[in-house]
């Protein structure tokens, strides 16, 4: 009697547009023993229809048992490009099935925008240690979701999320989510870009009332946000509350800020908030050759390029151990 079978590989160009077969596979019961699962192949080998499969038979628990996935196409390349609605499916898949992939230790593959879909039910997950995700809507609610249940897989060491969201798209759900879960954001997350997201007062007050829930960030951008003086005014106590001790990089980039803003801003901040701030970068919104637009820009330089040295000034008097070093190339100020 023929052993059931516990490992397969398959990387012969041509075979994925056949990984449909490997989803009726599972289904069939003919898999599952299987615990390791590797597909690769030529660059067009992935097929919509393949991953669709695959997402039916996570949906009918029969990939329960992996704890090796492997779906690359050998080119290192973000495949959704092509193939977006079956991996948005797949990664849905594993997202609102009953278990997941529990056990799922190693997963490969080359999905950028739809993984943030399934890392709530992937909690043994160990590799890849560091990974980007670029996030539209739904991948902002996975996260505020994950955020507020803390389902993400506690064996990520980085994470970067750069949200691709149209102007005005709110991310209250997330801020929230992290003021109000225990432990905030995961300190794993440690590059943070809320492109195009907007936010509100009262969302920021309240993530200004916990203490330590932004620990693991080091870098922070605000990027089309629609932050205005008092929301800028609102950060400010943000980052006294969080205190953020490894934020090295702070941009709030084209965005409606004047110079009252900013100079409420840093007058807001403490001496022992963003201990490790190294670049700090402030631009308002308007046309690049604007000649209000650049006298703006450079009224706040002068600020920040104060702010850093009364800062420094006052940390030692106040003797704080840490000291901001200071190197006007480094602000990177527009």
């Amino acid at each position: 009697k023929t052993p059931p079978l516990e490992k397969l590989v398959l990387s012969i160009n041509g075979i994925l547009a056949g990984v449909g077969w490997v989803g009726s596979a599972f289904m069939s019961g003919k898999l599952g023993r299987l615990s390791y699962l590797s597909l690769t192949g030529g660059t067009r080998e992935l097929t919509d229809d393949g991953l669709k499969m695959l997402a039916e038979a996570v949906r009918g628990g029969w990939l329960v048992g992996l704890t090796h996935l492997s779906l690359l196409d050998g080119t290192g390349l973000d495949l959704e490009i092509q193939t977006s609605e079956g991996w948005r499916e797949f990664m849905r898949a594993i997202g609102e099935s009953a278990e997941g992939l529990p056990r799922l230790q190693h997963f490969s593959h080359q999905s950028r925008r739809s993984f943030a879909l399934a890392l709530r039910k992937l909690p043994a997950l160990e590799t890849p240690k560091h990974f980007s995700l670029d996030l539209d809507e739904d991948g902002l609610s996975s996260m505020a979701q994950a955020v507020g249940w803390g389902d993400l897989p506690v064996g990520l060491e980085s994470l970067s999320i750069e949200f691709r969201l149209p102007e005005g798209t709110s991310v209250d759900s997330l801020l929230d989510a992290i003021a109000q879960s225990q432990k905030g954001l995961p300190p794993c997350v440690h590059d943070l870009n809320f492109r195009g997201g907007s936010m509100g007062e009262e969302v920021l007050a309240a993530l200004a009332t916990g203490e330590g829930k932004l620990s693991g960030l080091k870098d922070l951008v605000f990027e089309c946000c629609d932050i205005d003086d008092g929301r800028l005014q609102r950060l400010g106590k943000v980052f006294n509350a969080h205190v953020c001790p490894n934020l090295r990089s702070l941009r709030i980039i084209d965005n409606r800020i004047s110079r009252r803003g900013v100079h409420a801003f840093l007058c807001a901040l403490l001496p022992q908030s963003l201990p490790s701030l190294s670049e700090l970068v402030l631009k308002r919104s308007g046309r690049e050759d604007s000649r209000e637009t650049r006298r703006e820009n450079d009224a706040f330089a002068v600020q920040i390029r104060s702010w850093f040295n009364d800062r420094e000034i006052s940390r030692r008097r106040r003797g704080f151990g840490h000291v901001i070093a200071r190197h006007d190339e480094r602000l990177l100020i527009y």
